[in-house]
């Protein structure tokens, strides 16, 4: 086992280890943008033979591909889920559901009293409004809890995924994108090692930097090693306007490597600037892909070498990679979810590329390859580790850019109400969709009104709770008591997975987050230009600032 310091070192020396030699390379051909047919890169098989990069379509009948048990392989991850916290894992719905039934039970009753004691005049004015407001809160808050109890239903018989790998030599070829843009050289230069060092045959991938900075000591710093690395290009794109930011320059590297000698790639991955591969990552991932001809997209989790002692602000987001992604994956709904991802270039290319109109391209476009048809998969394994902001600044807009981007996909996806988008999207994806959808265009903004409203709760007297006899009062007290209790077992349940820190810590940072995210939602919904364009300055995934623009009807 290894702690996270020595899985930090051993990825460090990983990225640094030689790389292999080629011969007949010229310096100019490492660049897309000067890129020669003539000039084919050549490597050397295992007799020292000269090969081009081989993109053959493979027959995936001939590929093998085995399962493995933790006790042949170390996971950071894996090594966590024993039989024990699996089979009580499986019950998740049920503390899920059990507050949800209280609350509408409660809600129920509070809505008829406070109903009651409009009409006869015994509540009135501030306090009437103030009330039916909490209760309003009450409802938004069961809506969405109740979604996502029924996807998390899904654990109770669901097979967890198994850990593959493909064996051999007769493997996919793939195109790997590092999008970069203005992240530090060194960050970008460890990953690029990384890589190009992971166990799959030379021939059979290519790694493409893809620099939407231009910066020049990349730019020399890629045509250098790229002598002597013959999978190795960089490309930087010419833009114009609105150019997409993440999702253009994946969608320009994608273009690209159709004119780089050998053509495309039946497989696309993308790794983020800071995100350093395990050796074994590609071969994870893509026997996933081997496995399920329909499965068009997979994605592993992210752990991360520079969190803080106790990680205070949860920048981990281990809730998500330890359980939430998990119980998705349960129910069939793998998101791509930024780095480390596989997908085939024809799901790809079912979906028009990388969708440009959302903050949160990766998934985005996952969602719309479901709606196409196209399976996905999570992979609970511990492939690829980068780094959390180092500011709180950089951190807050890191997730108000997350936040908007869900907002965006709502309204793109119609709350997942019309089938016209939705298509052939899983009812399971429809009401993770949906229960996401409420969470981000109501939560965080009630929860920050009723925060700026509980002091004129308390000064103009309104109660918490109203009741018209004792009989109610006891039925009210004890429902709401019950509410408390079996949220908190809720989040105990959770902790079995995620950690008890981790599970009640996401509670929290609603809390110190929903202002942040009030604000941002409101910049881009409602302080719209005349035309209807939405402007959101948010923080984007590879590092450049955003003056994200995108047109929604009915926000003129």
């Amino acid at each position: 086992m290894h702690s996270p310091v020595e899985d930090d070192y051993r990825l460090r020396q990983a990225a640094k280890a030689p790389l292999p030699t080629s011969h007949g390379r010229n310096k100019s051909t490492s660049s897309i943008l000067s890129t020669s047919k003539a000039s084919l890169p050549l490597l050397l098989d295992s007799l020292g033979n000269p090969i081009t990069f081989d993109n053959t379509i493979t027959d995936t009948d001939c590929m093998v591909v085995t399962e493995i048990g933790n006790d042949e392989e170390y996971d950071q991850i894996q090594s966590n889920f024993g039989p024990v916290r699996r089979f009580l894992t499986r019950f998740v719905f049920l503390t899920a559901i059990i507050p949800c039934i209280l609350l509408l039970w409660a809600s129920k009753i509070q809505g008829e009293i406070l109903l009651a004691l409009g009409q006869d005049g015994s509540l009135g004015g501030v306090k009437l409004y103030l009330a039916w407001f909490a209760f309003a809160i009450e409802g938004l808050w069961s809506a969405d809890a109740i979604a996502a109890s029924l996807v998390k239903a899904a654990s109770l018989f669901a097979r967890y995924r198994p850990r593959l790998r493909l064996l051999g030599d007769n493997v996919p070829c793939v195109d790997i994108i590092i999008p970069v843009c203005n992240e530090k050289l060194d960050i970008i230069q460890d990953t690029v090692r990384a890589t190009l060092n992971i166990d799959y045959p030379a021939h059979r991938f290519r790694v493409i930097v893809s620099d939407d900075g231009r910066n020049q000591k990349l730019e020399a710093w890629v045509l250098q090693l790229a002598a002597d690395t013959p999978n190795l290009y960089y490309t930087a794109r010419v833009k114009y306007g609105p150019a997409g930011y993440k999702a253009g320059n994946l969608n320009h590297a994608i273009t690209v490597s159709d004119t780089l000698p050998g053509g495309r790639a039946e497989l696309v991955a993308g790794l983020d600037a800071d995100m350093i591969p395990e050796k074994r990552w590609l071969r994870a991932c893509v026997a996933h892909l081997i496995r399920d001809p329909k499965m068009g997209v997979v994605c592993p989790a992210q752990l991360f070498y520079n969190v803080p002692d106790n990680d205070p602000l949860n920048q981990q987001s281990s809730i998500n990679w330890l359980c939430m992604d998990i119980i998705r994956d349960h129910a069939g709904l793998g998101w791509n979810l930024g780095s480390g991802w596989v997908v085939r270039r024809e799901a790809v290319d079912d979906i028009g590329g990388f969708p440009t109109d959302c903050l949160v391209e990766d998934i985005y476009s996952s969602m719309l390859q479901m709606a196409e048809g196209w399976r996905s998969a999570y992979l609970a394994e511990s492939l690829q580790y980068g780094l959390v902001p180092e500011t709180y600044a950089a951190h807050v807009k890191q997730f108000a850019r997350w936040y908007i981007g869900g907002a965006q996909m709502f309204v793109n996806f119609k709350g997942y109400l019309s089938s016209k988008l939705t298509k052939q999207m899983t009812l399971a994806a429809k009401l993770v969709g949906f229960s996401s959808g409420i969470n981000v265009h109501a939560k965080a903004q009630l929860a920050t009104v009723f925060m700026l409203l509980t002091p004129f709760v308390f000064l103009t007297g309104t109660h918490l709770m109203y009741w018209r006899d004792e009989a109610e009062m006891k039925l009210l007290l004890r429902l709401y008591c019950a509410i408390v209790l079996t949220r908190y077992l809720h989040d105990c349940h959770i902790g079995v997975m995620a950690g008890y820190r981790v599970a009640v810590m996401e509670t929290g940072m609603m809390r110190y987050m929903s202002h942040y995210y009030t604000v941002a939602w409101f910049k881009t919904f409602f302080l719209a230009s005349k035309s209807g364009t939405l402007h959101a300055v948010l923080l984007s995934a590879s590092g450049c600032a955003i003056s994200f623009s995108t047109v929604v009807p009915g926000f003129n």
